[in-house]
Parts: C-alpha cells; structure tokens; sequence
C-alpha cells in the first residue's frame, strides 16, 4: 500500500530528457531563464532545451584503428664476432671430440671440462694454464696446456689406455 503512492509520484514526474524554457528578458536587458513563463513586463521566447542523459541515447561511433605497420627492422652489422681459439675446429668436430672424450688443439677450457670433467689439479705460469688429470680405469693421466687465450696448446697422455686389439680371423 506504501508503494502506491510512490509509483504515482514516479508516474507523473517529467521526463527529463527534454524541456520547455522561457527566456526572458526585461527593459534594461537583464535575461532570466524559468519554466513558468515570462512577467508582462518582460519579452520572453520559447526554447526547447533537449538535455540527453549521460552517456547519451545513441552508440558513439569507436576510432577507426590505426593501420598496422610492419616494417623489418633494419639490421646493422659492425663486425664479425671472433672466435676465441679461431677456426680451427669446427662445431661439428669440435661436439663430436667432446662426446669421445678427445682434446684437440682449438678446444677452449669449458670444452675440456665438458669432455673429460673438473681437472683433479690446477697450475698456472705467467697466463698459460695446465690441467692435470689423474689415471682412472677408462684412462690413464692426462695433462692439458692452454694458452693466454684460454685454448688448448698442447695435451699430453701418460699411461695411456692399451691400444685395443685387432681380431685375428
């Protein structure tokens, strides 16, 4: 029963949306806008004031995308980069020797250490490096000299593996 009454009140309110504006204007030139009209006195005109709800009745038409671009980048080469030990070993040789276990001349300290481990011992002379390994049961010891670069100079084997034996027929 409580709601009656407000439904009325809602019912016969104005819409919003647009008005009826009396602007008014008296002898010294004074201006005055009203919903009731204009005084005797004063020459009035009618507007009609259209005041849309916020964000409007219509869809705002979106931006237009930019056009995308898709340009390569420019690729700018200064120089080439050397290689540290140069190009005596190829990379192909180069994993094929550190799978074997072999040292060759142009291998750096990280393929040493990949191809036979952590050098049981460490010396050093000036800049030249020499990592010794000690005899296991796959081979006997090993000594590898690197240069100031860091690559592989020279190896030496002491007590190395037998050479394998030919099957007789």
């Amino acid at each position: 029963m409580r709601s009656l009454p407000l439904l009325l009140a809602l019912s016969l309110a104005p819409a919003g949306e647009a008005a009826t504006v009396f602007r008014c204007e008296d002898a010294s030139g004074h201006v005055t806008f009203t919903q009731l009209g204009c005084p005797n006195a004063q020459a009035g005109e009618r507007i009609e004031a259209d005041n849309p709800p916020p964000g409007g009745t219509s869809v705002t038409p979106m931006a237009t995308p930019a056009p995308l671009r898709r340009e390569a980048p420019s690729v700018v080469v200064v120089g080439e980069g050397k290689e540290k030990c140069g190009a005596r070993l190829g990379e192909q040789e180069r994993r094929k020797a550190i799978v074997e276990q072999r040292i060759v001349a142009g291998m750096t300290r990280a393929d040493v250490e990949r191809a036979l481990g952590k050098p049981d011992q460490v010396s050093g002379n000036n800049a030249e490096v020499t990592y010794r390994y000690k005899a296991d049961k796959r081979r006997g010891a090993r000594s590898v000299s690197f240069d100031q670069e860091g690559c592989v100079k020279g190896k030496a084997d002491s007590g190395s593996s037998r050479p394998k034996r030919q099957p007789s027929n």
